[in-house]
């Protein structure tokens, strides 16, 4: 299973899970709360309530089953992934979590991954681009790395380098928008507006015009780019699908009257 889907899924699975979403997570957790009572160390039952627990974002008590579970059954993959997964959502992970797996399961892509975020939440970004390309090495296909390589080059200032690490990761995942908005707001930072727009073009077809927002953003390089008639067409549809847009942009417009 490890061999097949060595990254163990998304960043924030459970948010994007289709079991969970349609599931009676409350009801879940009480059934097993109730399996928990009967079998205290059964290391299964405490991973999948920590598990409910990650998704009901009690990290607490999420890890403090994982860490049950883990002491139950020390090579327990699913809850050592899952305890190191904890970094990914905010920084109650740590690097012993992702170490302690990397001694069971040490050609992991995910664990390498997670530990890349542990190193970049100590701002130490030589360490954490390293276990980033031993991710992307170890699973060339997965897009995560790259975006991760992409987010820890944009903070040490290396634009060129981030725009290369977003195409990389949308070479692998073309129906991520978030890569598209981000290598956006860098070529709007160096002036080419034209790429700038294109990346917009590519996440509203994405999102089906469902954010309107992008509409705005879109209006801005188009403005720049010296296109006023298509700015205010995007502008004008973002303002119509928007109500309150509208109210706030004309307080605004009679504010400068």
């Amino acid at each position: 299973a490890i061999k097949i889907n060595p990254t163990f899924a998304r960043p924030n699975a459970p948010d994007e899970d289709y079991f969970f979403r349609n599931s009676n997570v409350t009801k879940l957790l009480a059934d097993y709360n109730q399996l928990v009572r009967d079998e205290p160390n059964n290391p299964y039952a405490l991973a999948l309530r920590g598990e409910l627990k990650f998704m009901k974002c009690d990290d607490a008590g999420a890890k403090a089953d994982f860490d049950r579970a883990i002491a139950n059954k020390p090579d327990f993959f699913f809850a050592l992934v899952r305890r190191a997964d904890l970094i990914n959502r905010t920084d109650n992970g740590s690097l012993a979590d992702c170490n302690a797996a990397l001694k069971y399961y040490p050609n992991c892509a995910r664990l390498h991954h997670d530990k890349g975020i542990a190193y970049q939440f100590r701002q130490e970004h030589i360490l954490a681009i390293k276990e980033f390309n031993h991710a992307s090495r170890l699973y060339p296909q997965w897009s995560r790395p790259y975006y991760m390589l992409a987010q820890v080059h944009l903070s040490m200032g290396n634009s060129s380098k981030a725009l290369t690490c977003f195409e990389e990761c949308l070479q692998y995942e073309k129906t991520w928008t978030e890569p598209y908005l981000q290598q956006a707001a860098i070529w709007l930072e160096i002036h080419n507006y034209q790429r700038a727009i294109s990346n917009y073009d590519q996440a509203i077809a994405l999102t089906r015009s469902a954010d309107h927002w992008l509409y705005c953003s879109r209006a801005e390089a188009k403005l720049a780019s010296g296109d006023t008639l298509g700015a205010a067409a995007d502008l004008t549809y973002y303002l119509m699908h928007d109500p309150m847009q509208v109210m706030a942009f004309t307080i605004q417009l009679l504010l400068l009257l």
